[in-house]
């Protein structure tokens, strides 16, 4: 059944299939949710940081700031090349960079976090949703090989 209203329309997610790093848990399950409730097919890719340090010696490396940041990278440099590759078969590669979610920190912590924050503060865990549904929508179907950082404007700051 087709919708009439024009934004349910461009923002739907039928017919959409959207990779979720990180969607086993909190922000990224949240967004997968909202995901499914669009319409979209969704696989969720998650990691265990306990696998990680059982082939690793602790001695060597700080396993989760380490892999965290080449992993991250690496999922930067794959969008670009899914987006130019894929691009002809009509499909569109784009990844969002998150800032920090507040989920019950230590206040010490918060307080010096969010002095780094123009804003002044760390996402809330429903933030991104909005975001990310327009990225897969047809509301964006020009958008392609596109890195978007939702972070407050933490990502500007020259220090």
């Amino acid at each position: 059944m087709q919708s009439n209203n024009y934004l349910e329309s461009i923002f739907s997610l039928k017919n959409k299939t959207a990779i979720i790093t990180g969607g086993s848990e909190g922000t990224g399950a949240e967004i997968a949710r909202a995901f499914i409730k669009a319409g979209a097919n969704v696989a969720c890719i998650s990691r265990s940081e306990s696998v990680i340090k059982e082939g690793v010696d602790d001695r060597l490396q700080n396993v989760k700031l380490v892999t965290y940041s080449v992993v991250k990278t690496g999922l930067i440099g794959l969008t670009r090349y899914l987006a130019t590759y894929w691009a002809d078969k009509n499909v569109r590669c784009n990844a969002m960079c998150p800032g920090g979610v507040e989920n019950g920190q230590p206040d010490d912590f918060l307080e010096e976090v969010n002095k780094r924050i123009p804003m002044g503060r760390m996402a809330s865990s429903d933030e991104y949703q909005g975001t990310l549904l327009w990225m897969l929508s047809d509301a964006s179907s020009y958008l392609n090989g596109v890195i978007v950082p939702v972070e407050g404007g933490s990502n500007r700051l020259v220090v």
